[in-house]
């Protein structure tokens, strides 16, 4: 008996290459095992199909990547309708394929620097098609070491993963999150300050040890050429001074 999926429940980097090597089989699965959402996975539909990008997609895409990079990253897949069922579980209840995948995958990825400030670098994107059009798409979305703002109309505001939900953060929360950055940018700063510091001190030292070691090495010769000439001359005096002995 082959054993249940389990979808990775920690790391959003491991889930997403989970979904995908599953590929289509996978995402096909989730309606049938009834995957939940959780901490590091949300699932979202496309409004209209996906084309055009709609404002409710434009938030729903706004509060994700606010809610994953100021927790600590996330999987969002577009395609999948996640709802309670009989037994009031919040899980998959059916599969939604976006009619023009690539089209509204461009759509995304255009819109995910306009939605938040600062925008959120290394957001990655992966289709997986069900036919020659439609599909699926899931995105990875990285911790932020910034504290990051949805600014879409409807969905302004700063936001948080808990459980398997996007929620505004309470004003303690923002400025706790906020002093991390600025203390975490600030030992960044003086950690390089202190690099270059050390760098200058080994070039300046290196310079020294070439300086000393070159003008050694020319007053070493400037020395030779020197005693040289001087043993030169006295030679050339030999003659004379024998020629004066010889007189007395």
């Amino acid at each position: 008996m082959p054993k249940p999926l389990l979808l990775e429940s920690e790391k959003p980097q491991k889930l997403y290459s989970q979904l995908q090597k599953g590929g289509l089989a996978l995402i096909q699965s989730l309606k049938s095992i009834q995957a939940t959402e959780s901490e590091i996975l949300d699932f979202k539909l496309a409004k209209n199909n996906g084309i055009p990008l709609e404002f409710e997609d434009r938030v729903n895409l706004s509060k994700s990547i606010s809610g994953f990079a100021n927790s600590h990253g996330g999987v969002l897949v577009w395609g999948v309708y996640c709802n309670e069922n009989d037994q009031k579980i919040d899980c998959v209840i059916d599969l939604k394929p976006i009619a023009n995948l690539r089209a509204f995958a461009s759509a995304l990825t255009n819109a995910t620097t306009q939605v938040v400030t600062p925008p959120v670098r290394k957001i990655r994107h992966h289709l997986i098609f069900e036919d020659n059009e439609s599909g699926y798409l899931v995105m990875l979305i990285p911790i932020s070491k910034d504290v990051i703002q949805s600014i879409t109309k409807k969905g302004k505001g700063f936001y948080e993963r808990v459980g398997s939900s996007f929620i505004e953060m309470s004003d303690d929360r923002l400025t706790f999150l906020a002093q991390a950055s600025f203390r975490q940018a600030n030992f960044n700063f003086r950690a390089r300050g202190y690099v270059f510091l050390f760098c200058l001190l080994c070039i300046s030292l290196l310079f020294a040890l070439l300086g000393f070691k070159f003008g050694y090495s020319s007053g070493m010769r400037a020395s030779d050429d020197e005693l040289k000439k001087y043993i030169l001359i006295k030679k050339d005096d030999i003659p004379g001074l024998l020629k004066s002995d010889k007189h007395k």
